[in-house]
């Protein structure tokens, strides 16, 4: 694991917000996610409460992840080390094969939806 990600254990909660808000930002798949649901969105001809509902739902499952681990702490407080480190650890150890899955994915995703406009269009 690199340097960095290890100093995370030790973070501030307005450090571990920051760098939470600066890595979300930069992420390629985040940035594509997003992008992807804002055209959806836009060109589904939605009226304004609609479109209110459908950001609504798109953030709140975009939240899901980060979330989790966040309400476990909160609710199991001391309790919730164990747990908390075996998903990191998983996922340290699963990394590539979770990014992997993820762009495979986003990707059919999107190449469903090109395919589909320009079959149906």
């Amino acid at each position: 694991m690199p340097k960095w990600m290890s100093s995370i254990d030790s973070m501030t909660a307005g450090k571990a917000l920051g760098l939470g808000a600066l890595l979300s930002g930069v992420n390629p798949k985040n940035l594509a996610l997003a992008v992807s649901a804002g055209v959806v969105i836009a060109s589904a001809g939605l009226n304004s409460a609609q479109t209110i509902v459908a950001l609504v739902t798109f953030i709140v499952l975009g939240c899901v992840t980060v979330a989790a681990p966040v309400i476990v702490a909160l609710v199991l407080g001391d309790k919730a080390a164990p747990t908390l480190n075996s998903w990191k650890a998983w996922l340290i150890q699963n990394n590539a094969t979770v990014m992997m899955v993820l762009f495979v994915v986003f990707g059919s995703v999107m190449l469903g939806k090109g395919l589909g406009a320009l079959i149906g269009g």
